[in-house]
């Protein structure tokens, strides 16, 4: 009997919140990335000193981002003095999160479109080749009154976006898998119920790589085996997956192919 962990959310609050952050984008030195993306970097001194930056929208665009948070908010009845924009940095080496930034959504007159990670920088922007993620948050601050469908509990996020940091050294294997989230989802035309998905793209099996075939998998569940990497079951889940990459590759018609000609 296979088992599996999602996350269960059994509330409404409409798709204008639900995709508010689509547009925040990570700058990290003269790279950036939308929600859902990762930099690579390939030089551990120059990942500890570049600037690091959280852009909530455009400078043409901040005031259309503000207004649409503030109408999205108002639509579901909460209070924006129990709801908050929050910016977390983490890493699985140290294996510490920490809140970098917390703005309450009751004063968006005085939120600055550009949020700095730099001064002071976190824990997690100074591993070097160990990687960091950095997540942004619309959420509960404080427990509100109970209501059917709607959100209540202090903590619960409403909207979010994620952005990775990948250095050389852990990018450059083949297998390593990418988070599948509701972005890639709806960008790659995937069900929600999809754990894994190959995309092979222009990837010529048969040939040396040079990038390798993007492998999905399921966000809830990496981050299931990074909170217990040791356990039997995520050592199981681990190996399956690995297997599933392989297969996933042979059965490409590149490959079907070359075994054919032989």
């Amino acid at each position: 009997m296979s088992r599996e962990v999602r996350t269960v959310r059994p509330f409404q609050i409409g798709d204008s919140l639900d995709q508010v952050l689509e547009g925040t984008v990570f700058r990290f030195g003269a790279d950036e990335c939308s929600a859902g993306g990762r930099i690579q970097v390939d030089n551990a001194d120059d990942y500890c000193r570049r600037r690091a930056e959280l852009v909530w929208a455009s400078e043409e665009g901040f005031e259309y981002f503000k207004t649409s948070l503030s109408n999205a908010v108002a639509a579901i009845g909460i209070d924006p003095g129990t709801l908050a924009l929050l910016v977390t940095a983490a890493t699985g080496y140290l294996k510490i999160t920490e809140v970098v930034f917390c703005h309450s959504l009751s004063d968006l007159d005085n939120l600055s479109a550009i949020v700095n990670l730099s001064d002071p920088r976190p824990e997690a922007l100074r591993t070097g080749f160990h990687g960091a993620k950095v997540a942004a948050y619309l959420l509960l601050i404080e427990d509100i009154d109970p209501q059917p469908l709607r959100p209540w509990r202090k903590g619960t996020w409403l909207a979010r976006a994620v952005f990775r940091l990948v250095s050389s050294t852990l990018s450059s294997s083949l297998f390593r898998p990418t988070p599948l989230d509701k972005t890639q989802r709806d960008r790659l035309g995937l069900p929600q119920g999809v754990v894994r998905y190959l995309d092979l793209g222009d990837y010529e099996p048969s040939q040396r790589y040079d990038d390798p075939p993007t492998f999905y998998v399921d966000e809830d569940l990496l981050n299931s085996l990074a909170a217990q990497p040791n356990s039997r079951l995520s050592r199981f889940i681990q190996v399956q997956l690995v297997q599933d990459f392989i297969w996933g590759v042979l059965r490409s018609p590149a490959v079907q192919e070359e075994i054919l000609t032989i």
